[in-house]
C-alpha cells in the first residue's frame, strides 16, 4: 500500500567483432532513481536473472541481451524520472528517462 514499482529496461548490444562477457557484479556501481527532482530511490534487490546489478552473461559478437533495474517508489504521480549511475570513484551519470 502506498508503493509501486518502476522497471527500467535496457538492451545491451555488442557491436564488436568478438564475443564479450558482460559482468556487472563487483564493479561497485550504484543505481538510483530521481523521481520528480530530489526524491531518490535505490534499485531494489530482485531475483530476476537479467537484473543489471548482478548480471553475468556472455554476449556474442553482434548480439544483444535484455537487462532490467527494479525500483520500489512511493505511489505518487510521476512528472520526471532520471536514472543516476555512480561508480566507486564517485563518477556520476544522469540519464533522463521517458
Amino acid at each position: 500500500e502506498g508503493r509501486k514499482y518502476v522497471v527500467v529496461n535496457f538492451t545491451l548490444t555488442n557491436r564488436s567483432d568478438g564475443n564479450v562477457s558482460f559482468d556487472a557484479s563487483g564493479r561497485g556501481l550504484e543505481y538510483s532513481l530521481d523521481v520528480n527532482i530530489d526524491t531518490f530511490f535505490r534499485a531494489s534487490l530482485s531475483l530476476l536473472e537479467n537484473d543489471l546489478q548482478y548480471m553475468e552473461i556472455p554476449v556474442p559478437a553482434g548480439g544483444s541481451a535484455e537487462a532490467v533495474l527494479v525500483f520500489e517508489i512511493a505511489d505518487t504521480p510521476i512528472e520526471t524520472l532520471h536514472l543516476i549511475v555512480r561508480d566507486k570513484d564517485d563518477n556520476t551519470v544522469f540519464v533522463k528517462l521517458q
